[in-house]
């Protein structure tokens, strides 16, 4: 975990921060802080590759203070919940 988010810090440049992680229920997730969401996953997408999590990725935004969840991958995900 801390190696991925290592990662994902080193590559991201300015456009994201990452913010903690927690791990239970048998997932485990990364929480960043971006105003640029979209931009955020393309860059990840590059450095990331096709390492073994990524067939059961999944990756969202929410606006702060906002409820509503905006799905980006994958594309025919229809509900994303946070256990």
């Amino acid at each position: 975990m801390i190696e991925l988010e290592d990662t994902i810090t080193a590559n991201v440049g300015d456009i994201a921060e990452v913010d903690g992680h927690d791990i239970g229920s048998g997932e485990t997730n990364i929480f960043i802080l971006t105003n640029e969401p979209r931009a955020a996953f393309e860059r990840f997408k590059q450095f990331l590759g096709t390492r073994d999590f990524m067939p059961s990725l999944k990756v969202a935004f929410r606006r702060i203070g906002d409820d509503e969840v905006t799905i980006l991958y994958p594309s025919d995900l229809s509900t994303f919940e946070i256990a």
